[in-house]
């Protein structure tokens, strides 16, 4: 579940989606996106099934992709890490500072 829902790039996703289908109709999702409308590409109330079905697998598309991308970004940091022991880098998903100890 945390890949297709609760990582951050999952959620940014989500609220892309959820901030335009609000644009539409302000009643339309109330409280976002289900799981269940976007795993397996029932529309919400108010959008129609064709254009849901382009969106929904857009945003699991997307959501792999940027998922693949924090994989290699994460590797590659910890490729770099295991050369530059004792320096500092920063977590790709959260930004938080991460310091490298030897020994």
């Amino acid at each position: 579940m945390h890949h297709f829902w609760e990582c951050p790039i999952a959620k940014a996703v989500r609220e892309q989606i959820d901030r335009h289908l609000r644009l539409l109709s302000p009643a339309t999702i109330e409280g976002g996106i289900t799981r269940q409308q976007l795993w397996l590409v029932q529309a919400p109330t108010g959008c129609e099934q064709a254009p849901w079905d382009v969106i929904a697998m857009a945003a699991l598309s997307s959501m792999e992709y940027g998922r693949y991308c924090l994989r290699a970004a994460t590797r590659e940091q910890r490729q770099q890490g295991a050369s530059t022991h004792g320096q500092q880098s920063r977590d790709p998903v959260n930004g938080l500072l991460l310091t490298s100890s030897t020994g």
